[in-house]
């Protein structure tokens, strides 16, 4: 039954920009996730990496509803003494200047692309990997290096070289007077 609900759920308003499995989880519980009749996932994906402490998670639960009992959300256009705080620690463990708070991994690309290209004199080649993904906006899926991916949404930007993950030369040989950047996965979780 809930593998039909959710075959049927897919197949109205949802657009699918992934082919999903015929499964919906309705709760998790550490590194576990249950569907509607209470069938038992280890869950291996994190939520794309996201659930990393997993799920239901006593501290982060109360953190979230003691800053929710206060103020969701405001924008980048307002201070935040806690952002500042996390900027200031994340900069203390980490030896750079500067935290670039944002909502998605495919942001975080290309706020990299774009800091990249803006601070080199107009250079603009980037290094990337075969089989590697880095998200579904238009420069982070110029940077991804997969063509099935790159379909239908041709001519990708410029500057973006491919060449075999994990291959120190071929890397090196990708070199060019106007490279800036090199961006790899540590793992590709969507390379095939």
């Amino acid at each position: 039954m809930a593998e039909q609900q959710v075959k049927n759920m897919n197949s109205t308003a949802l657009l699918n920009n992934y082919s999903r499995f015929p499964v919906e989880f309705i709760n998790g519980d550490g590194v576990y996730l249950y569907d509607a009749q209470g069938k038992e996932y280890l869950d291996f994906l994190c939520g794309i990496a996201v659930t990393g402490f997993g799920h239901n998670h006593p501290v982060i639960k109360s953190a979230v509803k003691e800053q929710i009992n206060k103020i969701w959300h405001t924008s980048n256009l307002f201070e935040s003494s806690l952002q500042a705080k996390l900027a200031e620690k994340l900069s203390r463990v980490s030896g750079l200047d500067y935290s670039f708070f944002c909502n998605s991994g495919t942001e975080a690309v290309e706020a990299a692309i774009k800091f990249a290209r803006k601070s080199r004199n107009g250079k603009f080649h980037i290094i990337t990997a075969i089989n590697g993904f880095h998200g579904r906006t238009y420069g982070s899926l110029s940077a991804t290096g997969q063509n099935k991916l790159q379909e239908g949404f041709a001519p990708m930007l410029p500057g973006f070289t491919h060449v075999k993950f994990n291959d120190i030369k071929e890397i090196e040989k990708a070199f060019n007077e106007n490279t800036i950047a090199v961006l790899m996965e540590p793992i590709q979780a969507r390379g095939e």
